[in-house]
């Protein structure tokens, strides 16, 4: 009885460590995570809204936790359309603006792609009101040879990884994410 036991304790355990450590995308290679604050996601999973191609949809939509995902021109229009203009007008910068948004609009984050001179690529998860709350970054490849040479690639698995590191902070920050 002991050893069923015991045997149960273990299959459970281990089944537990798994499914934490399971990745969403499958590639060996680790982004690193620059910033991860503890945060309540699910109160403020209503809307994403991300600078980025259709890759990263894709790959948002794959993840599938935030209830809205929505493209940063598509945002600048429905707040035009808001009338939000004279309450705008009194922010006196950027992250007021987003704050104003955020009470005045609906409660929403950002999802910031980035790339700076030295080859590194990264993605920030910004809150209004509170800032980045996480941030994972990677660097690109650079082609060494060919007709191509000295141009920059973000390959696939250098983005899954990252990718990977948001559904990781989401397991960590959430309660409903399966």
């Amino acid at each position: 009885m002991k050893a069923k036991l015991l045997f149960l304790l273990s299959w459970i355990t281990l089944l537990g460590y798994s499914q934490e450590k399971k990745q969403l995308f499958n590639t060996p290679h680790v982004s690193r995570v620059v910033k991860n604050i503890p945060f309540d996601l699910d109160a403020n999973k209503g809307m994403l809204v991300y600078g980025g191609g259709r890759s990263l949809r894709k790959a948002l939509e794959k993840i599938n936790y935030f209830d809205l995902l929505v493209p940063f021109e598509k945002f600048a229009k429905d707040i035009n359309q808001e009338h939000l203009q004279e309450k705008l007008k009194t922010a006196k910068n950027l992250e007021e603006t987003y704050e104003i948004i955020d009470k005045e609009y609906k409660q929403f984050m950002i999802l910031y792609f980035e790339s700076d001179s030295n080859d590194v690529v990264r993605y920030r998860l910004y809150k209004p009101g509170v800032g980045n709350i996480f941030i994972v970054e990677d660097v690109y490849s650079v082609q060494l040879i060919g007709i191509t040479a000295g141009k920059r690639y973000l390959y696939t698995n250098v983005e899954e990884a990252m990718y990977n590191e948001i559904v990781n902070y989401i397991r960590q920050n959430s309660k409903m994410y399966q």
